[in-house]
């Protein structure tokens, strides 16, 4: 449930995955031949010329961001970091769309060739704007620890009662709270996340049925033995959970979205990447 709330652990690996931006278009302008100029040949010599500084410079920006993305130990690496995203990254990226946009690619090969990197350019300045975002939501993830305090609390009071039921049948109503957690959990949850739903779905869905619904088998009749106090047990932590959650809802799911858009954007930027050099190769080859 939480894979997409650890933001800050994910982001050195993703930096050091994707920071180096091969210039092929420089290592393809070196083994250029002389044949005869075609179309795709003349088109493609100053489109290279061209385009291989934007990329070799873009690398060594991308760079700099990485250390200043690996260097976030206190509040003032977070600080520093924010602000060359802010007084840098949005600018960088914006005037690098630009830049490729004027360029004048001389063939339909190479406009393909380009609006591949005019999109690697717009998901790097996104992919920033998701880290502000992240960097905006930190503070307030501090304070969901709760939350994930009270999911394990569920899920250790879960496994004690089966320790204590062993092979025998669960009381009835357990279906009836696994039905309504997962529910909750692969609807309004993941649709919110998604963007496929709206957070106040999500808020309503927690305090008019959810909640009403465990505290319903919460306080409905239990013998006095073992087995029904520790379902009783498992019944009340889960409603803690769904408590915790419903507090802090509006911050979860904002950081959730955020994150999980933030590494659908770095495969999209690898792959806009890829598929500009395997254009620039494909012309090569075919000149």
């Amino acid at each position: 449930m939480w894979k997409h709330l650890t933001l800050r652990s994910r982001l050195a690996p993703t930096f050091a995955a994707v920071f180096a931006v091969v210039a092929v278009a420089g290592m393809v302008l070196a083994g250029l031949t002389g044949c005869g100029p075609s179309d795709l040949s003349k088109a493609y010599t100053p489109f290279v010329t061209t385009v291989t500084p934007l990329l070799q410079k873009e690398a060594a920006f991308w760079s700099q961001l990485a250390e200043r993305a690996n260097d976030q130990g206190d509040a003032r690496g977070v600080a520093a970091y924010r602000r060359q995203l802010e007084e840098q990254g949005l600018k960088y990226y914006a005037d690098l769309e630009a830049s490729l946009l004027a360029l004048e690619p001389g063939h339909e090969r190479m406009a393909a060739a380009r609006g591949e990197m005019v999109e690697y350019a717009r998901g790097r300045r996104e992919f920033i704007t998701l880290e502000l975002r992240r960097i905006e939501l930190a503070p307030k993830l501090d304070a969901l620890a709760t939350v994930v305090q009270t999911q394990a609390a569920m899920d250790a009071a879960r496994s004690a009662y089966a320790s204590v039921i062993g092979e025998e049948a669960p009381d009835h109503r357990l279906s009836e709270v696994v039905a309504i957690r997962d529910g909750f959990l692969s609807g309004a949850y993941s649709k919110a996340i998604e963007g496929k739903g709206e957070v106040s779905a999500a808020v309503d869905a927690l305090e008019k049925s959810v909640l009403p619904s465990i505290r319903a088998i919460r306080d409905s009749r239990y013998d006095s033995d073992e087995r029904s106090k520790a379902f009783r047990r498992f019944v009340v932590a889960t409603e803690e959970f769904f408590q915790a959650l419903a507090a802090n809802v509006t911050v979860v799911i904002p950081a959730a979205r955020s994150a999980k858009r933030s590494e659908a954007v770095l495969g999209e930027v690898d792959a806009h990447r890829t598929q500009f050099q395997k254009l620039l190769a494909d012309a090569k080859r075919d000149m």
